[in-house]
């Protein structure tokens, strides 16, 4: 699994690294393009960019597994918020 880092201050912006050259690292910004994002790898840059440019709704595996980190930290601070005002109660 590629390894995400968060960039501080930056919430919809992260590096991901990549599977087949852990030596590299692609930026990603979610907000991008209407929220499909957008990513500094090649793939995107030479394939998905282009045709996301165009109209269609891809993303690469990078946006994909930031997309994935970033629900799941939603997620997980959600559920701190919710057990907390419970606990208010």
């Amino acid at each position: 699994m590629s390894k995400v880092t968060e960039i501080p201050g930056e919430a919809f912006r992260f590096h991901v690294q990549s599977d087949s050259d852990p030596s590299l690292q692609y930026l990603v910004d979610l907000e991008m393009n209407d929220a499909i994002g957008w990513c500094g790898c090649p793939h995107w840059a030479y394939r998905l960019g282009p045709k996301v440019a165009k109209g269609e709704r891809i993303r690469c595996r990078h946006l994909k597994i930031a997309r994935d980190y970033a629900f799941d930290g939603l997620i997980r601070r959600l559920i701190f918020e919710m057990e907390k005002a419970k606990s208010r109660r």
